[in-house]
């Protein structure tokens, strides 16, 4: 039996990868969250919950992979103290990361980070994995700050054990937070209400949530080196593109005005990964298109 960790469990993406690991009867899983109610015999609860409940380090030693899910900060629309920000961020997972380290762990550990630490950049092109750690573009929020704090200690640390630290596009996917723009604009359309957009000149890469599960299985099985790695789509798209497409799929007919909102990303014109490194090091390529995606919020 495989034992898998995930902290930050009521996540989006802890709580897709858990329904899908739930699926391989090999898997044990460890949740680490609040009000976690157990689907399986093979799941274990463990409360955390920063600054309130701490996280229980030595229950974690029996895992095989740990996934640090546990974010703050991520939606605009939820209000976090600066403090909690860079808690739960940066502080935290670099604790974690080097109390394993002295206990010596000899599993694997999973950490994100996000292609918003690319900054307020105009440049119309991708970056590599090195020039996310290394950008100096001025960052438009505590967020993206604290994950860059992350990511650059993570490039700049020596850790015994197997690492994977995953820069990640914008992901998308049925079940996350109803403030998102795609199910925003799913449920403003399916109810015939106004949709409120900005002019959609950013340019954006969208993932799929079960994408990204699909490369860490492949984590989980051993098949990639341990490293930084982007994790994207090969292709770029206008948020624009983006709120017509979902239009297209909903309610065709639908007039949008774009424009009659400002948002904060606005000031990171361009956000794109380069892939050559996932791609080289591994067979995984991303299947699912944004169409195919869309549809999801459709039919559930």
């Amino acid at each position: 039996m495989q034992t898998i960790s995930i902290i930050g469990a009521n996540s989006f993406l802890a709580t897709r990868i858990r329904k899908q690991l739930l699926v391989d009867t090999s898997i044990n899983l460890q949740l680490y969250g609040s009000n976690i109610e157990l689907l399986s015999e093979r799941e274990r609860a463990f409360d955390f919950r920063l600054p309130a409940q701490q996280l229980n380090y030595e229950s974690l030693l029996n895992s095989d992979t740990i996934l640090y899910c546990a974010g703050a900060g991520i939606q605009s629309s939820k209000t976090y103290t600066s403090a909690l920000i860079y808690e739960v961020n940066v502080f935290e997972p670099i604790r974690l990361l080097l109390y394993l380290e002295e206990v010596g762990f000899k599993g694997n550990v999973i950490t994100f980070g996000t292609y918003f630490e690319i900054g307020n950049n105009t440049d119309v092109r991708a970056f590599q994995e090195k020039e996310v750690m290394c950008s100096t573009h001025t960052l438009a929020n505590e967020y993206a700050l604290s994950k860059r704090m992350l990511s650059q200690f993570i490039d700049s640390a020596s850790l015994g054990y197997k690492h994977y630290h995953l820069i990640l596009a914008s992901i998308y996917g049925h079940g996350e937070n109803e403030h998102r723009l795609i199910p925003y604009l799913v449920k403003q359309l399916q109810e015939h209400k106004p949709v409120h957009v900005s002019s959609g000149e950013q340019i954006r890469q969208y993932i799929h949530v079960s994408d990204v599960i699909d490369l860490l299985i492949e984590i989980f099985q051993g098949y990639l080196k341990a490293g930084i790695y982007n994790v994207a789509p090969t292709d770029s798209i206008s948020v624009r593109t983006l709120v017509e497409t979902v239009v297209a799929h909903i309610q065709p007919k639908a007039n949008i005005t774009f424009g009659d909102v400002s948002k904060t990303d606005q000031s990171m014109a361009v956000l794109s990964l380069a892939t050559d490194k996932i791609r080289a090091h591994t067979s995984w390529r991303p299947q699912i298109t944004l169409s195919q995606g869309i549809n999801e919020y459709v039919i559930q």
